[in-house]
């Protein structure tokens, strides 16, 4: 397996293939810093729900995702990270 550092690396480099959910929704790296990610993806048509608004469990990927590669720049060798409880309101 590879590690959290090179992982990261490469999605910078914006190599394909990496994260197959990102890639799936078109989710795009902006920026990576210590402790820091922001990610971007297009509002596509079969994303939204009957109120023609983004489908909410969208948002809440998006940010399970930025949340997840900000901790990644901050994990130790050795040490991972897992979503156990995500809530939206």
């Amino acid at each position: 397996m590879e590690s959290y550092r090179d992982y990261l690396e490469r999605l910078q480099k914006g190599e394909k293939g990496l994260n197959p959910f990102l890639d799936f929704l078109e989710i795009r790296l902006v920026d990576l810093k210590d402790g820091f990610a922001e990610f971007r993806m297009k509002v596509r048509p079969q994303y939204l729900q009957g109120a023609k608004i983004m489908q909410g469990g969208l948002v809440v990927a998006l940010g399970d995702e930025a949340i997840a590669h900000a901790m990644m720049t901050q994990l130790k060798p050795g040490e991972g990270l897992t979503t156990i409880e995500l809530k939206s309101s």
